[in-house]
């Protein structure tokens, strides 16, 4: 909670740094009120990867692909209801759209929490708190999990960088670049996922005294990331111009996003 609260005061005051950037002024008011709303679903924001990453533990993985699925769903309706004024619901524009976040979020936090009090009690785990090594435990955290949280700070930080800077860019080069990001990221969505199982399966298998099985699982990760780069890269050349219009109807944030 506490993590949650200065994470959440230090979002919303790197919001108003947005003049340092050149943000165009329009743009800059309407980051700050949905940063503003966005920040209060910080706590499950954080809460989310912990119960995600307690339940494939217990060996519930399939819990987390449900919420999060669930949850999407959910943050469409609300987008399309909340921005819009449909489904009988106030037309709030970006706020409902920061609103639609906040409320898919907290969704699927509780349905996490309700699949993990019922995980606790199927599989519970045979070794007591007081007997954990915690010290020894923090360290070997501490070792495996700096460079990955560096790595990650750089790739994201990166695009929060690029996405500033192109703040101060005219409307529609701006609104290209989101275009551009979106399908990007969407797009990494898949091999990001594939990385994450096989970091997963390689390690049980690594931890089970199975190297051979490590390496299959990995040499296959590759095999399957190559084809999908590849399949990937047709698809969007084939079909860049529906794509494209899915996300924008003027002609001149089409033509920078296809340039």
């Amino acid at each position: 909670v506490s993590q949650s609260r200065y994470a959440c005061a230090g979002f919303i005051a790197l919001t108003r740094f947005g003049a340092f950037f050149g943000m165009d002024p329009a743009i800059q008011d309407g980051v700050v009120r949905f940063s503003t709303v966005l920040s209060l679903s910080f706590l499950p924001t954080f809460l989310i990867p912990l119960l995600r990453v307690e339940l494939q533990a217990r060996g519930h993985s399939h819990d987390t692909t449900i919420a999060f699925l669930l949850g999407n769903l959910l943050n469409v309706f609300l987008n399309w209801a909340l921005t819009y004024g449909h489904a009988g619901l106030p037309s709030l524009g970006l706020i409902g759209s920061a609103w639609s976040n906040v409320i898919s979020r907290i969704g699927i936090l509780a349905f996490l929490l309700l699949r993990l009090r019922r995980a606790k009690k199927i599989h519970p785990f045979q070794i007591k708190i007081s007997q954990i090594p915690w010290l020894l435990r923090i360290k070997t955290i501490l070792r495996l999990g700096t460079p990955t949280s560096l790595q990650m700070f750089f790739e994201i930080g990166a695009f929060i960088l690029v996405g500033t800077l192109a703040s101060s860019f005219p409307p529609p080069e701006n609104a290209a670049h989101a275009v551009a990001i979106s399908i990007a990221s969407f797009l990494f969505m898949i091999p990001a996922g594939m990385g994450s199982a096989a970091a997963l399966t390689m390690s049980r298998a690594l931890g089970e005294g199975n190297p051979e099985t490590c390496q299959e699982l990995g040499s296959k990760t590759l095999r399957y990331g190559v084809v999908y780069a590849f399949f990937g890269s047709l698809f969007l050349f084939l079909f860049r111009g529906a794509l494209l219009e899915f996300f924008a109807r003027d002609p001149e944030t089409l033509l920078i996003v296809v340039s």
